[in-house]
C-alpha cells in the first residue's frame, strides 16, 4: 500500500513557518507562498503601469518643451492656449496646482521687491518717499472680492513667466558693450571690475574670492547673477571642472533651476594666436574594426590642424572596440566645440550601430555606447533626437543624462553636401553674406599682441565688420590688451568695423575697463 506523498516542503518547513508567523492558524501555512506570489505580482504590475504613464507623460513634456524652444528661437510669442491645449500640465499635476503656485509666486516676488527697495540707498538729493495716509478702504461684497481673486489666478501660465523679474533666472543682458547705454552699465559694477582685473594680473584665487562674494549676497538680484556667470568662466577657464561641479549644484540649490554645464576654454590644441589655413581639409577614414590607438592618432591630427574643414568617412564601419567608445566620444564632443567645417560620408552605419547598442531599458551594453550616441547626436546637430535618447538613457539607467550644448561647428553630411548647405550653429542663423572669422585669439595671450594683429591688415569687407575669434581666449594682460586698443583704434580710423566674438565674460569686462568697448564690439558667449 503506497504511502501519501508529504506536503511540499516537509514538516519541518512548516514547523519554521509556524515560527515565523504564529498568528497564522497551522491549516493557513501553506497558502502564504501563494499569498506572497499574488502579492508580488500585483505590486509588479503597478510599477510597469506607473513606469509606462511617467514615460508617456515625459515625452510629451520633451515634445512641449522643443515646441516652446523653437518657438522663442524664431521670436514667435506662444499662443496663451498653448499648454492647456496640449494636455501638458493636465497629465503631470492637479488642475489648480499651477494656478496656486502662480498666486504663491507673484507673493514671493513682492516680498523680494520690497526687501530690495529696503536696501536701495536714495540718491543725493532725492526726496524720501512720501505715503498717504492709511484710510480704511469701504466693504467689499463677496462676490467681487471672489471674481478678482479668479480673475489673477487664471492669469496664464505664459504671462506670469513673462512678467517674473531678472533675477530668477540668468539674464539675457545685452554684452554688445558698443554705444549702447545699456552695455555700459552692464560692465560698470566696481565688484565685476575688480575681479576681471585679477584674473587679468593672474591671482586667480583673489579673482574667486571677489567673485564669490558677489554671488553669495543676501540679496540675489542682477550684479550676483552676473557674478555667477563670471564665476563658471573662471573654472573653465582654469580648467577646474571639479570646483564647477560643486559650485553648479550650490547654484541650482539657491536658484532653484540647472546650472549651466561644463565646456572647456581654450582648448590645449588651439592655442596659437593666428588666422586659419584657408582651404585645408582633414580627411579620415574608419577602419572596420575601430580601435582606442585609431581614436587617439585621429585626435593627435587633430591637434595639429589648423585648416577649415574635417571630413569623417564611416563607409567601413563595422564595430568599434569597447575601449574606444569613451575617447571617440570625446573626440566627437571637442570637435562640436569647434569652429570648423564638419562633414561625414555614411554616417548612417554608425547611426545603425549606435541604436543597436542602445536600446531602452537594457543595462547589458556599457553606459558608454549611450554616451558615444548622444555625443554623435550633437555633433550632428539634431536636438530633439538627442532629448528622446536622453530620456531613454535617463529610464534604462535611472540617472540625469547629459544636457544638451550649443555647438559651434558647421555641419553637413557629405552623402548629400551637393543638395543641401551645412548648417549654421545650434544656437545662430544662418546668415548669407554675414561676417565669418578673420583671426583667432586663443589661450593666454600676454607681452606686446601688436606682431600678430599687424600681420591680420584691413581686409576690405563691403561695409561688413571683421570678426575677431575669442572663444578659446583664456586671458590678456595688461600690455597685451594695450596692443589690441591700439589696433582697434587703427582699424576704426581707417573705417572697418570690428567684432570680438566669443570672449568669456572675465575677459570682456577686462577688455571694457581698458576701452576696447569705444573702438569695437564685443559680444561674450551665452552659455
Amino acid at each position: 500500500m503506497a504511502q501519501d506523498a508529504p506536503p511540499p516542503g516537509g514538516l519541518l518547513s512548516k514547523v519554521v513557518k509556524f515560527v515565523r508567523n504564529p498568528t497564522v492558524n497551522w491549516s493557513e501555512l501553506d497558502q502564504l507562498d501563494e499569498r506572497d506570489s499574488q502579492y508580488n505580482k500585483h505590486v509588479l504590475k503597478e510599477m510597469i503601469e506607473r513606469k509606462r504613464a511617467n514615460d508617456f507623460v515625459r515625452k510629451r513634456e520633451f515634445d512641449q518643451l522643443r515646441k516652446l524652444r523653437q518657438r522663442t528661437a524664431l521670436g514667435v510669442p506662444p499662443a496663451p492656449a498653448a499648454l492647456d491645449d496640449s494636455g501638458f500640465f493636465d497629465s503631470s499635476q492637479p488642475a489648480g496646482a499651477g494656478h496656486r503656485e502662480g498666486t504663491l509666486k507673484k507673493i514671493d516676488e513682492i516680498e523680494a521687491q520690497m526687501a530690495r527697495q529696503q536696501w536701495q540707498h536714495p540718491r543725493d538729493g532725492a526726496a524720501a518717499p512720501q505715503f498717504s495716509p492709511t484710510v480704511n478702504a469701504a466693504p467689499q461684497p463677496a462676490e467681487d472680492r471672489v471674481t478678482d481673486f479668479a480673475a489673477t489666478d487664471i492669469q496664464p501660465r505664459e504671462a506670469m513667466l513673462a512678467d517674473a523679474p531678472a533675477e530668477d533666472m540668468l539674464p539675457d543682458v545685452d554684452w554688445s558693450l558698443g554705444a549702447s547705454a545699456q552695455g555700459g552699465d552692464v560692465m560698470a559694477d566696481p565688484g565685476l571690475e575688480e575681479a576681471a582685473i585679477r584674473f587679468a594680473n593672474g591671482d586667480d584665487a583673489g579673482c574667486e574670492a571677489a567673485l564669490l562674494a558677489l554671488a553669495e549676497a543676501q540679496t540675489p538680484g542682477p550684479v550676483a547673477l552676473r557674478a555667477w556667470a563670471a564665476l563658471f568662466d573662471l573654472y573653465r577657464a582654469t580648467a577646474q571642472q571639479g570646483r564647477f561641479d560643486a559650485m553648479a549644484i550650490d547654484f541650482s540649490v539657491r536658484h532653484h533651476r540647472p546650472a549651466p554645464g561644463w565646456f572647456p576654454i581654450g582648448m590645449p590644441d588651439r592655442a596659437a594666436t593666428g588666422p586659419a589655413a584657408p582651404g585645408a581639409e582633414l580627411a579620415w577614414v574608419s577602419p572596420a574594426l575601430l580601435e582606442a590607438a585609431q581614436v587617439s592618432a585621429l585626435a593627435v591630427q587633430l591637434a595639429g590642424f589648423r585648416g577649415e574643414t574635417v571630413q569623417l568617412d564611416w563607409t567601413a564601419l563595422d564595430a568599434v572596440q569597447p575601449l574606444a567608445l569613451g575617447p571617440l566620444a570625446d573626440l566627437l564632443s571637442q570637435l562640436a566645440s569647434l569652429p570648423l567645417r564638419v562633414s561625414a560620408r555614411a554616417g548612417v552605419r554608425l547611426d545603425q550601430l549606435l541604436r543597436h547598442h542602445t536600446v531602452s531599458g537594457q543595462r547589458t551594453q556599457a553606459a558608454a555606447w549611450w554616451r558615444l550616441r548622444l555625443a554623435w547626436l550633437r555633433l550632428t546637430q539634431r536636438p530633439e533626437e538627442f532629448d528622446l535618447v536622453a530620456l531613454d538613457y535617463c529610464i534604462t539607467y535611472e540617472v540625469a543624462p547629459p544636457p544638451w550644448e550649443d555647438v559651434r561647428c558647421s555641419w553637413v553630411a557629405a552623402d548629400a553636401a551637393g543638395a543641401q548647405a551645412g548648417r549654421a550653429p545650434s544656437g545662430q542663423a544662418a546668415a548669407p553674406g554675414g561676417p565669418a572669422p578673420a583671426v583667432r585669439l586663443a589661450g593666454v595671450v600676454a607681452g606686446d599682441a601688436a606682431g600678430a594683429l599687424a600681420s591680420i591688415g584691413v581686409q576690405p569687407s563691403g561695409g561688413m565688420p571683421l570678426v575677431v575669434d575669442c572663444a578659446q581666449l583664456v586671458r590678456i594682460d595688461f600690455a597685451a590688451a594695450g596692443s589690441v586698443l591700439n589696433w582697434a583704434a587703427a582699424q576704426q580710423a581707417a573705417g572697418q568695423q570690428l567684432e570680438f566674438h566669443g570672449l568669456h565674460r572675465l575677459v570682456a569686462i577686462f577688455l571694457h575697463v581698458i576701452g576696447l568697448s569705444d573702438h569695437a564690439k564685443i559680444l561674450p558667449h551665452d552659455r
